[in-house]
């Protein structure tokens, strides 16, 4: 829940829906601008020079009425777009923590499934050198051995898939707990 990106990204749009919210609810009260202005001017008249200084100031105060009620409807809908991005967010936290727990028992399962795998492959090896060694006795036929070593290959390429799918589930509990996979 620290580290994932996605989840960091749905925190950042519940500050900009509380923003939108905040900013909405503004035009329910008077707005106030002022400015403040200077000017000199010099002018030459008759060849003298005239120097004036003017100086302004202004204040400018409106307040839109909400006799139709336009203003307060765009506050709630803000209001409501924000409890949807708290909504969401709470979401995707019970999502993202389902996911984890789900990628986590992924990466039990398939360290379990290859240790079965290297138990299958020690069993097929010593099964193959004990054909090999009854074939050398005399006891058993070659296919016997190469039915043995048929297999052992057929261990070990399943062995292969296994060790392929724990580093998949790895990698993908790793992505959701937001570290370089």
């Amino acid at each position: 829940l620290e580290s994932n990106h996605d989840l960091a990204a749905a925190a950042a749009r519940i500050e900009t829906a509380q923003a939108d919210a905040r900013i909405s609810g503004a035009n329910l009260y008077p707005q106030a601008a002022g400015s403040l202005s200077a000017a000199r001017s010099q002018q030459s008249v008759g060849g003298s020079a005239v120097r004036s200084d003017r100086f302004g100031v202004s204040l400018d105060v409106s307040w839109e009425l909400d006799v139709w009620g336009r203003i307060r409807s765009g506050v709630r809908a803000s209001v409501a777009d924000l409890q949807a991005v708290q909504a969401d967010y709470a979401g995707a936290r019970l999502s993202l923590t389902a996911q984890t727990a789900k990628a986590w028992l992924a990466v039990v399962e398939a360290r379990q499934q290859v240790e079965l795998a290297e138990q299958t492959v020690t069993n097929y090896r010593a099964t193959a050198k004990q054909a090999g060694d009854r074939v050398q006795e005399g006891v058993a036929s070659p296919s016997d051995k190469h039915l043995s070593l048929s297999s052992l290959a057929s261990a070990e390429g399943l062995l292969e898939q296994r060790r392929q799918l724990l580093d998949q589930a790895r990698r993908q509990l790793e992505v959701l707990l937001g570290r370089y996979p």
